[in-house]
């Protein structure tokens, strides 16, 4: 008879991850940002990008990349809560 594996999921990749805490570091000095996401990490990322760029809404990362000319460490977001339930 043979094995049968019921409810068995792919892992998710960390830009695939939702409902999670999230902590952006700057490359160029101690500055942080937490932020909360429903939707995917990757999502929000590139609409953090974006908004630095100038084609997005005004964010605090922004506002702090564009007075400062520093840079995010885009890559490297860690996620500090996952599975979060909303609201919080």
């Amino acid at each position: 008879m043979g094995t049968v594996v019921i409810g068995c999921k792919d892992r998710l990749t960390r830009a695939q991850m939702s409902r999670v805490v999230y902590k952006a570091s700057c490359w160029n000095c101690q500055e942080f940002y937490r932020c909360k996401t429903k939707r995917g990490l990757h999502d929000r990322k590139a609409e953090r990008f974006k908004s630095v760029t100038g084609g997005g809404r005004s964010s605090a990362i922004a506002d702090h990349v564009t007075s400062t000319g520093h840079n995010m460490k885009w890559d490297h977001f860690e996620i500090l809560v996952k599975g979060v339930l909303y609201p919080f």
